[in-house]
């Protein structure tokens, strides 16, 4: 009798620790936010779980603590403007990073920025594959355009037309690159409105493709024909 007695206080003592372990034993995810495009952190981001909330710090970090082992259901992460909306993280160890990524509005800021600063490194690195293959290497397509802006800075062409989104931003099921002359599907074409000195100077287009998350773009340049511009001046 004593001997089933002290199985069955075991048993409860178990029981009880059990479930004193699955109620009350918490742990931490941590992670870190950062930009899917330039891999660079990004504060101030809020970061979820149930009520449990983190922002993330200058370097991107995030802690959820105090997690019960028992709990599961998604992380949440509430990305600020110029991002698009990412889908909640199903509950598991460490998170490490998240990306999250420009919108398309944001990828025409940043390239047009780079356009207007003569940034060649930049737009190489975010055009799209194909026309990459048809500018052969970024030292080629870079060469040629800082020979043009020397060009344009001899004539007294020095001012670069600045760029501002325009209204009407299309999506395209299909489209054909007009230099290259490929076909492509699911295509924004972005309005771009031109000014130089506060004077609008027209409309130019630009096309964007999402590619592993990525908005890139189209180039708008003909090698052949900026390379006839090169070769007439250098005679």
């Amino acid at each position: 009798m004593k001997k089933i007695i002290f199985i069955s206080i075991i048993g409860v003592l178990a029981l009880i620790l059990g479930v004193f372990f699955l109620f009350f034993n918490t742990y931490t995810i941590s992670g870190k936010v950062v930009d899917l495009v330039n891999k660079e952190a990004v504060e101030g981001i809020e970061v979820s779980f149930e009520k449990i909330i983190s922002i993330t710090n200058k370097e991107g970090v995030f802690q959820l603590k105090n997690i019960k082992k028992y709990q599961s259901g998604v992380i949440k992460i509430k990305v600020p403007t110029g991002y698009e909306e990412l889908t909640p993280i199903t509950l598991r160890g460490n998170v490490q990073n998240i990306e999250i990524s420009p919108s398309l509005k944001t990828m025409v800021t940043r390239l047009n920025y780079a356009i207007r600063n003569g940034q060649h490194d930049y737009l190489w690195d975010y055009m799209h594959p194909d026309d990459q293959a048809y500018w052969e290497s970024k030292e080629k397509y870079s060469t040629v355009f800082k020979k043009i802006k020397n060009i344009k800075a001899e004539a007294g062409l020095v001012e670069t037309a600045k760029l501002e989104i325009g209204e009407n931003i299309r999506k395209l099921d299909t489209w054909t690159h007009e230099i290259t002359e490929k076909k492509y599907i699911n295509v924004m074409e972005v309005p771009m409105e031109a000014k130089i000195n506060g004077n609008d100077n027209g409309i130019q287009l630009q096309y964007y493709q999402k590619i592993d998350g990525i908005w890139r773009y189209f180039t708008e340049s003909n090698k052949e024909t900026l390379q006839k511009i090169i070769n007439a001046y250098e005679k």
